[in-house]
């Protein structure tokens, strides 16, 4: 037993909110933080997992758990399944009261996918874990930086549905009051509940919360880190805890001790804490026991590191690949397995193998960490890298954002034309201002990149080079083709049923154009033989849980016709048998050879370094190594 304890778990809230960069131990982090409450709290722990490529199983078997911890894996889509279920008639009667709408149009409406579920369905969950769970803590394992990020804002988000439900109902309280049967309905109560639960969640992660964020003592993580408190400081989220996770002891290797050096100011006045750098944590008891390990940050002036010694520039890489010939190339895996990196690195070697071609490389994740890879920053409009390289941090809320108030505008130009004189229905301009809101969350992803398809069909590059977001959003990403096409189908055939209303002739004019770039994107990521053609490229790192989640993602993309040609086995130990001949087997060639094993079928790159990457130099030559 310690003698000190970080704060959330010396005095852990009804919520702790575990989050953090993707890879940096959040599962394992959550999982032994339940674990070590388990022992001390009179009441049942909660574990729930709002990541959707969950991993709680992986990481602690049903067999192994003690029976006062209830481990929850939260499923969105059945989640989203069953609130349709339950509330398909009151939804359906609030739309059919305020709106011109028929009852097809309805159907047709609340049977669209919603690809931004994950956080919508998560802030419900939230309210029934702050309202209604066991009276002891509840332990989340959250999704990496950006996602999480999202679903914490989602509750005001959240709260613009909500008053567009509020609108229709207007309408239906006017004509009560008239008619003499004023007061609440149940329409009114319906909508006055999910308010109440919007705001309790709200007010619920400002006092019953506190966030447990994980790091590692690396300088891109730790920027992202603190930029993920600066956001909850302003959301009004605390911070219980920083947990400076594998940690190497002492002394620092010279990478750790410069980044920790580098980000003191603003750790120091944190709860922060060092957890070890041990074996996989694959057992109960290991996990547990990570807590009892964990000791006070250091002072600077104990940040001792290791003797000086030549940094290496490139990483050892064993059965390197050609380059990639694809026009739009995307990099997938689990968080923290080194997509931004390879990514980067990818695009610099593109960009110097053809000095005439025009090279983009872009994030769609919103962590956005391609600017901490290359020390530099990125913004929302393409910044030059290298010769024939830009990078850009692809803005899709804003944009989303425009096209949402373009139609707006249109929308009240249209009545101020009109003096709604070929309207005839009351609250019609309310109405149709607030259409777009129906806008599932989610699609500002797919928008922001067909849009960006629009520079390889003009010729201003001739490749794109994505980072994607941690595995499962990277899924639901994949989805967004037909999640979005759906969405215009339904959206072009109101406007044209209902043209009196909603006669809006630039928006359509916009949404032609976003539905023929739908097209080559996703014909790009479907077909071998297409122009612009297009390719997955995996990442993953040595260990059972990555394999594990690797397996689905590569059966997702064959499931979904997509290439994935190449599997990067990135962070390798150096003294793997692929990179010189030895007599013994050290742990890495196992690791190589479950690779191996479980995909036979793809190119399997190994790839070895001590130090993480940093900055344009040491990435072009990580592009030389990388490929053959």
């Amino acid at each position: 037993m310690p003698d000190a304890l970080p704060a959330v778990l010396a005095d852990p809230p009804p919520l702790l909110l575990v989050a953090g960069k993707g890879g940096v131990g959040k599962t394992t982090c959550a999982t032994a933080a339940a674990l070590y409450l388990v022992e001390r709290s009179p009441e049942p722990v909660r574990l729930l997992s709002t990541d959707p490529a969950h991993s709680l199983d992986d990481r602690l078997p049903p067999a192994e758990r003690p029976d006062a911890l209830v481990v929850e894996e939260f499923d969105a889509t059945t989640a989203l399944d069953r609130f349709r279920s339950e509330h398909r008639e009151t939804l359906h009667d609030i739309v059919a009261r305020g709106t011109f709408f028929d009852d097809a149009d309805i159907q047709e409406l609340l049977d669209l996918s919603l690809p931004g579920l994950d956080e919508t369905m998560g802030v419900l969950r939230l309210d029934q874990a702050l309202a209604t769970d066991p009276e002891g803590p509840v332990v989340v394992d959250t999704a990496p930086t950006g996602h999480t990020l999202r679903l914490l804002e989602m509750p005001e988000r959240f709260a613009a549905w909500i008053a567009f439900l509020d609108v229709l109902l207007e309408k239906d309280r006017l004509l009560r009051e008239r008619f003499g049967s004023g007061g609440e309905s149940a329409l009114d109560a319906f909508v006055n509940d999910l308010q109440a639960r919007a705001e309790r969640v709200l007010e619920g992660l400002r006092t019953q919360a506190a966030v447990l964020a994980v790091a590692q003592p690396e300088a891109v993580v730790l920027r992202e880190t603190q930029r993920l408190l600066d956001r909850l400081d302003a959301l009004g989220v605390p911070v219980g805890t920083v947990a400076l996770n594998r940690w190497p002891g002492r002394p620092l290797p010279p990478h750790c001790a410069d980044a920790l050096r580098a980000h003191h100011d603003w750790l120091a006045p944190e709860d922060a804490w060092t957890l070890p750098e041990t074996e996989p944590l694959n057992t109960r008891e290991a996990l547990a026991g990570l807590w009892g390990e964990a000791r006070p940050l250091p002072a600077p002036h104990r940040l001792a590191d290791a003797p000086s010694r030549a940094r290496e520039a490139t990483p050892r890489v064993a059965d390197a690949p050609p380059p990639p010939t694809a026009d739009v190339l995307l990099f997938a895996g689990k968080g923290g397995v080194g997509k931004t990196t390879l990514a980067c690195a990818t695009a610099l070697r593109l960009a110097h193998d053809a000095p005439d071609a025009q090279v983009l490389l872009l994030t769609t994740d919103p962590a956005a960490s391609l600017g901490d890879a290359l020390g530099t920053s990125i913004d929302h409009t393409p910044t030059p890298i290298a010769d024939g390289l830009d990078a850009l941090r692809l803005d899709a809320s804003a944009r989303l954002h425009r096209l949402q108030n373009a139609y707006t505008d249109e929308v009240r130009q249209f009545f101020q034309d009109t003096g709604g004189a070929r309207v005839d229905l009351p609250h019609a301009q309310a109405v149709s201002e607030h259409l777009m809101d129906l806008v599932p969350p989610g699609v500002d992803e797919i928008v922001g990149l067909t849009m960006t398809m629009e520079q390889l069909a003009e010729d201003r590059y001739d490749q794109l080079v994505l980072d994607t977001a941690p595995t499962g959003h990277f899924l639901r990403f994949l989805d967004m083709p037909d999640v979005f096409e759906a969405w215009l189908h339904t959206f072009f055939r109101l406007l044209r049923k209902y043209n009196r209303v909603l006669h809006v002739p630039a928006l359509k004019d916009r949404l032609v154009r976003l539905s023929k770039q739908l097209g080559p994107l996703r014909t790009a990521l479907t077909d071998p033989s297409s122009d612009p053609q297009g390719a997955v490229y995996a990442v993953a790192t040595p260990g059972p849980i990555v394999r594990s989640e690797t397996k689905r993602l590569l059966r997702r993309c064959d499931d979904g016709g997509l290439s994935l040609p190449v599997l990067f086995l990135n962070k390798v130990s150096p003294q793997a048998s692929v990179f010189a001949p030895r007599a013994d087997a050290p742990e890495a060639d196992a690791a190589v050879e479950a690779y191996r094993r479980a995909f036979p079928d793809r190119a399997l790159p190994v790839v070895a370094r001590r130090a993480p990457p940093q900055g344009r130099d040491t990435l072009q030559a990580w592009g030389r190594a990388l490929y053959a």
